[in-house]
């Protein structure tokens, strides 16, 4: 070989080499920056998996936080349910003995129109109570208590809402207890006001 041709072949083998070197460190700072970039991406693993864990902490102790909260809220809403049903129930008894009153007192007045209307007479000789009962369509007679109450009872059974009694008692011979008493019994008996 000639030197020309030596000096061409040491003059690429440098060229080479110096390729080579140049590759050689480039690959190295490439190895180096990956390991530092390894190394901090392992550092904010390491920071992410704390904070994942503090979280976690967090999350398991606000949970906990929370379910205590919760609970007692439920018992809370519990309490306050069961006394507001209570006052319900009590409201809606007293507006429905309100609304029976308030309907006692507005009902429409008794009245004869439409309806059948039997006389009932009751008063006193000496001792003895006498009782006499006019039908609608017929003429006065005079009965015995029992009488009188099973009369009325079929009256009231054929007749129904329509029967009206028409209770007169005798105030020469009865006391004003004597009269209201009878009156009061025969009206709840068979009157078709007091049914309802």
């Amino acid at each position: 070989m000639t030197r020309s041709a030596l000096r061409t072949e040491v003059s690429a083998l440098r060229n080479e080499m110096a390729g080579l070197v140049r590759t050689s460190v480039s690959t190295e700072l490439a190895l180096e920056e990956s390991r530092l970039e390894g190394e901090e991406l392992t550092a904010r693993l390491a920071e992410t998996a704390l904070e994942y864990k503090l979280t976690k902490e967090e999350l398991a102790y606000l949970r906990a936080q929370y379910a205590d909260e919760v609970e007692a809220f439920s018992k809370e809403r519990e309490l306050l349910v069961a006394a507001h049903k209570t006052e319900l129930d009590i409201l809606r008894e007293r507006h429905s003995d309100l609304e029976s009153k308030y309907n006692r007192l507005v009902r429409p007045a008794r009245s004869t129109v439409g309806r059948v209307v039997v006389e009932v007479r009751f008063w006193k000789e000496g001792d003895a109570r006498r009782y006499s009962l006019r039908p609608a369509s017929g003429s006065e007679i005079s009965v015995s208590e029992s009488d009188l109450h099973q009369q009325l009872t079929e009256m009231k059974a054929r007749h129904g809402e329509k029967l009206y009694t028409k209770v007169i008692p005798d105030d020469n011979s009865l006391t004003h207890g004597e009269a209201w008493s009878f009156t009061n019994k025969i009206l709840n008996r068979y009157d078709y006001y007091y049914q309802n």
